[in-house]
């Protein structure tokens, strides 16, 4: 059962319960009938008469004046008419009966400190000094000049990094759309803008051997490994052009020359198969026995591994040799008929 109808068959079991049809829901819930015409009219009736009794009791409450409203209107009249009637003036007093009123007692003397000292005639204390003498007579504080950070200046290199990111980008997008000679353009731009740029130079080798233009991309490797001899991928490619031009001195030349990277073992494999070209059978078998030392050899290396091994004599380390080439994995058809056959010659 595919995931999707298995979610839905889940979906299905935990909705049947809650979930019913109409038929099921009336078998299980009867609706009630509806009472008979005569009992609503009645009932309709009775509402009716209800709502006019009440609407007219609210009326006559309305028209009946309140008793609290009628003695606040009976006060507020009563107080008005007081008011508009003449009131006698109050008795005249002699001015003899009038008795002095007493002399207020005299404050008492406050402390030295809270009273303020008199100012001297002439003189300005701080606190009346005017505002824009303070700030005429005041120390003037001199604003600094603001620094403005100057910019850096641009890196060179940096630029010239991404113009060749650019140029090479654009070059990938170019070999998508089989447009191979703009490509190649871009390029040898992005190249000319950063020599160092390893993928710009990688992917223009590698469109030149494709095109058979092998002395063109042996320049370009060449150029690369002058700049900087610390890169192992140049150095390899460049070794196996010169090993299929049968150009082995050449080969080893450049394998001597990749410092640590020449003990990787895909060095270490074509160093092999250029001794066993040369002859030398020897060399070839302690380049192999090196390359082979992890995993990650194709199983062909075993049978050219067996073949030094045959040549030198060693014919059970050998027959071991071929065993573990065709058990190793795919192998081409004529690689592995020959390795049959000599498995059983020595073996």
């Amino acid at each position: 059962m595919s995931l999707i109808n298995k979610m839905l068959r889940d979906i299905d079991q935990r909705t049947a319960g809650s979930l019913e049809s109409p038929a099921i829901a009336q078998a299980q819930h009867p609706v009630e009938e509806p009472p008979p015409r005569r009992t609503l009219l009645f009932a309709v009736a009775g509402i009716a008469v209800v709502l006019v009794l009440g609407a007219a009791g609210w009326g006559a409450w309305r028209l009946k004046p309140s008793k609290l409203m009628s003695e606040a209107a009976f006060q507020q009249a009563a107080e008005a008419q007081k008011q508009k009637s003449p009131q006698p003036p109050p008795p005249a007093v002699p001015a003899t009966a009038v008795a002095p009123a007493p002399a207020s007692p005299p404050a008492p003397p406050q402390p030295a400190a809270e009273a303020a000292p008199p100012a001297a005639a002439g003189s300005t204390t701080p606190a009346s000094r005017p505002e824009s003498a303070r700030s005429e007579n005041a120390p003037k504080v001199r604003a600094l000049p603001r620094t403005v950070a100057a910019k850096p200046a641009p890196d060179p290199a940096k630029i010239a990094a991404q113009q060749a990111d650019k140029q090479f980008a654009h070059a990938v997008r170019l070999l998508g759309d089989g447009r191979v000679s703009e490509a190649e353009a871009a390029l040898g731009a992005a190249i000319q803008a950063d020599p160092t740029h390893v993928a710009a130079r990688q992917a223009y080798a590698a469109l030149l051997l494709e095109q058979g233009r092998t002395d063109a991309a042996k320049g370009v490797l060449y150029d690369a490994l002058k700049r900087d001899p610390s890169q192992p991928m140049f150095a390899l490619a460049l070794a196996r052009i010169d090993a299929q031009q049968r150009n082995f001195a050449a080969a080893l030349d450049v394998m001597d020359q990749a410092g640590p990277a020449a003990a990787m073992p895909d060095f270490q494999a074509l160093r092999g198969a250029v001794y066993q070209r040369m002859g030398r059978h020897a060399e070839a078998v302690e380049a192999y026995r090196n390359a082979l030392a992890t995993d990650s050899q194709p199983a062909q290396a075993w049978v050219s591994f067996a073949i030094s091994l045959e040549a030198l004599g060693r014919r059970a380390e050998a027959a071991q040799a071929y065993r573990r080439g065709m058990a190793g994995g795919a192998l081409p058809r004529e690689v592995r008929d020959y390795a049959e056959a000599r498995l059983r010659a020595v073996d």
